[in-house]
């Protein structure tokens, strides 16, 4: 099955045709219990081997552009007044014998002489309010929130039979 948005066939110079953007968007909810009325998922999963092949890949790629791809952008939604905005999990499969999967987190290789290697930036998040804080001059700090910045911890993994992971 192939589902595909409209192509921008215009060949113009300046604002040439767009190509059609594709939605996938769970059901509303409208009810008030926080933990009973959720608004529906959105699951995409690759396919089943029942036998011993392999199962199916998930691969969600940006598009490819004349002088720059797309951005890939994985965020959660904005949190509600006095709410948590939901967290990225980024995990691999449990396995009962063999290995489970690596994590890699990198950035694409420059080839050409001129080309640059991006960089691997990992930050947390600000707390207060940017607009008190600052006093609308960028050098006019004040502290107005007793809430403390987001932290970075880094944990290698645990082993109940032999040496847990590097760090």
């Amino acid at each position: 099955v192939l589902i595909q948005g409209g192509e921008g066939s215009r060949k113009g110079s300046y604002h040439g045709g767009d190509g059609g953007d594709l939605h996938f968007i769970g059901g509303s909810s409208s009810g008030k219990h926080i933990l009973n009325d959720r608004a529906g998922n959105v699951v995409i999963e690759g396919g089943k081997s029942t036998g011993k092949g392999i199962g199916g890949s998930l691969m969600i790629k940006s598009g490819h552009g004349g002088t720059h791809s797309g951005i890939l952008q994985l965020q959660t939604s904005n949190g509600e007044y006095k709410g948590d905005s939901g967290p990225i999990d980024i995990k691999t499969g449990q396995v009962s014998s063999g290995a489970s999967g690596n994590v890699v987190l990198g950035t694409g290789a420059a080839s050409q002489d001129k080309g640059r290697a991006g960089t691997i930036r990992i930050q947390s998040g600000t707390s207060g309010n940017e607009h008190l804080r600052r006093n609308y001059y960028p050098f006019n700090y004040q502290q107005v929130s007793d809430r403390n910045g987001g932290s970075i911890e880094l944990a290698s993994g645990t082993s109940f039979d032999g040496k847990g992971g590097a760090l």
